[in-house]
């Protein structure tokens, strides 16, 4: 994983020891992409407080709980969300407060069928909900 001296500007930029050359790869740095990009946790509880477990894996399923918030936003990354019954009404979904990537930064969440940045963006119960990181900074809501 990159350090905070050289942040990921992109979802390759997470395996900093995948360039040209012979290098040895670092299986952990491995292990956080695949968990990115084909990773799943199934038991997310969210908390009651804002900005709640940040969201690690591409399919994530919130058991309980109100408040999740997305990782920083990278361009190319991707997440799934779906919030289940006992999450009452619905979730929460907080952008990351700061994004080193972004010069700390918070990122922000536009909001499905607008390009208004919202904080937090409402998710509701059993509404498959997809997040696309377009622009570094930046996720779009898209509810499936």
């Amino acid at each position: 994983m990159a350090d905070a001296s050289s942040p990921p500007k992109s979802m390759i930029g997470l395996v900093p020891s995948l360039s040209p050359g012979k290098r040895i790869v670092d299986a952990g740095e491995l292990l956080d992409a695949f968990q990115s990009l084909f990773g799943s946790n199934t038991s997310v509880v969210g908390t009651t407080t804002p900005p709640g477990p940040t969201l690690n894996a591409f399919m994530n399923f919130i058991i309980g709980g109100v408040n999740v918030s997305l990782p920083p936003a990278i361009p190319g990354r991707m997440l799934f969300c779906l919030a289940g019954p006992d999450t009452g009404s619905g979730i929460a979904i907080n952008p990351a407060r700061a994004n080193l990537s972004n010069g700390s930064a918070a990122d922000q969440v536009i909001d499905v069928g607008s390009w208004t940045p919202v904080s937090p963006v409402l998710q509701a119960n059993g509404a498959p909900t997809l997040y696309i990181c377009y622009q570094l900074g930046f996720w779009i809501q898209i509810t499936l």
